[in-house]
């Protein structure tokens, strides 16, 4: 955990910034030193990205001023923030997936020939390939980045900023699409990366991560300032607590359900090419599943197939003991069937769309009068109880859910299959993203789920996630079950063993 030494790189003082009168950020301090991993925490709209647009010249403050090395900074652009040595690796990748590993990592400053008339190709794909070797990976500089995984991929962003000589990096929920395996191997560049004396600031709302990767850490809230604090001086209540201003209840998972419970949804030798095989599990009412496993276990693959997405090659579906057929979503929804999936934004939500909309997309007809003529009122009531319900921060049933942040995003999602009835939920990392207040307030809504009686599979990366919620769960490797755990015989080291392919 590498802590400051020398004057810092970087430096914010007193940084104010308002959007249409609103204020954003209040007199905000910051600074990170050369070789230092720096974290930045807060929940969701407590100013952080702001902060970091500010860094890289995408907004202008209003007031304060940043230094770099220890001279002001005037007017900063992006183009400025480049030519400083300031990077962004994002959650959401910026990369040209139909280019290559090195075309990627050299994208507007490819090498050329003296007279700039063509790319000097085997110049650059040797630099490129010397880049990822720093690196410890052995990426072919000719593969195109969308045959990678999303691990590589971040190392392939990784390289392009070591590229443009990048002297400070911003990392962004960088393990969010991440294996606990895949995590480690990107804390290991980051040390790497401050032995070699670049700074890092380190975003994230998994705080655990904080106390393996920063020396310093930095907590925002309402756009100010809480506290900065050496790592090995705080904790992680310390840290909640900072984050939210009051402690955030620590329920704990609810009993396992009853075995007389029943039967909501059962697959019996559920499999599909490439992506899983024999698959046999039973869902029961009132209970929370977890599913474990690493990433390209085919959990993703098996949750979708569940709801009518993707192709499946054999096996037989039960929902409460009946057997169906479900050849699409529209089925599965005709079924009592939810899906929260992995990725909100894409697949999730129609971003552009009001809160309300969002809500009634899976059941448009749910109050209609005869079950044809559109009733406005009765919509609108049960939207409003459900943002109460679910204490979604919004402006109000217009507004776009693209405004909303990544928590409120996560329960207008969950929100919708509320609004259809779903009796069986399919959630897919669903508190990925978000922050530990939002975070709280989704264990709570998933186990009233359970409390009314719905049954819920869950595939999280978060171990301590899934012994938190789950009464029992179930391990994928390699498109298969690897074995059952019952809540209370189930650790992390049993998890881990069963999802690297070791005996229970």
């Amino acid at each position: 955990m590498p802590e400051p030494h020398g004057p810092p790189l970087l430096e914010l003082r007193r940084i104010a910034k308002s959007f249409h009168t609103i204020p954003v950020l209040h007199e905000v301090d910051f600074d990170v030193c050369a070789g230092e991993v720096h974290a930045l925490v807060g929940e969701n709209g407590a100013g952080k990205s702001t902060l970091m647009n500010i860094v890289g010249g995408v907004h202008a403050a209003d007031a304060g001023e940043m230094l770099w090395e220890g001279r002001r900074v005037i007017a900063a652009t992006p183009r400025q923030s480049q030519e400083l040595g300031i990077s962004f690796v994002h959650q959401e990748l910026a990369l040209a997936p139909q280019l290559s590993v090195a075309e990627n990592i050299f994208l507007g400053s490819h090498p050329v020939a003296r007279l700039r008339c063509w790319v000097r190709w085997g110049e650059m794909e040797e630099r490129a390939r010397s880049l990822l070797a720093e690196l410890g990976q052995a990426i072919g500089p000719a593969q195109p980045v969308e045959s990678l995984s999303l691990a590589e991929r971040q190392l392939v962003e990784i390289a392009k900023a070591l590229a443009a000589r990048a002297r400070l990096i911003i990392m962004d929920e960088p393990t969010a699409p991440l294996s606990e395996k895949e995590a480690a191997r990107l804390f290991s560049v980051i040390a790497q990366l401050c032995g070699r004396g670049v700074a890092v600031i380190y975003i994230s709302h998994r705080l655990r991560e904080i106390f393996q990767v920063a020396g310093r850490v930095t907590v925002l809230r309402d756009g100010r300032r809480i506290m900065t604090r050496l790592v090995a001086d705080t904790s992680h209540g310390e840290l909640v607590s900072a984050m939210v201003g009051a402690e955030i209840e620590d329920r704990p998972p609810p009993s396992a359900s009853p075995p007389a419970a029943a039967e909501a949804l059962r697959i019996e030798g559920w499999s599909a090419a490439g992506s899983f095989r024999d698959i046999h599990l039973t869902l029961r009412r009132g209970e929370i599943v977890g599913l474990a496993g690493l990433a390209g276990a085919g959990r993703t693959e098996l949750l979708e197939s569940l709801f009518g997405v993707g192709e499946r090659e054999a096996g037989r579906l039960f929902v409460n003991g009946q057997p169906v057929t479900l050849r699409t979503p529209e089925d599965a929804v005709r079924h009592g069937l939810a899906l929260v999936p992995d990725d909100r934004k894409a697949k999730g939500l129609v971003l552009t769309g009001s809160l309300l909309f969002n809500l009634v997309l899976a059941a448009p007809r749910a109050h209609a009068r005869a079950g044809v003529f559109p009733n406005g009122g009765a919509e609108k009531q049960a939207g409003e109880r459900l943002v109460e319900a679910l204490r979604i921060k919004a402006a109000g049933l217009d507004q776009p859910v693209q405004h909303l942040s990544g928590g409120n995003q996560q329960k207008v999602v969950l929100g919708k299959w509320l609004f259809a009835g779903a009796g069986v939920f399919l959630l897919d990392e669903p508190t990925r993203g978000v922050d530990v207040r939002s975070k709280a307030d989704i264990y709570e809504i998933i186990r009233g789920l359970a409390a009314r009686g719905a049954a819920v599979l869950f595939v999280s990366s978060e171990l301590e996630e899934i012994l938190r919620l789950a009464d029992r769960i179930l391990v994928m490797h390699r498109g298969r079950i690897a074995g059952e755990l019952a809540r209370a015989q189930a650790t992390q080291e049993r998890i881990m063993q069963l999802a690297t392919g070791g005996e229970n």
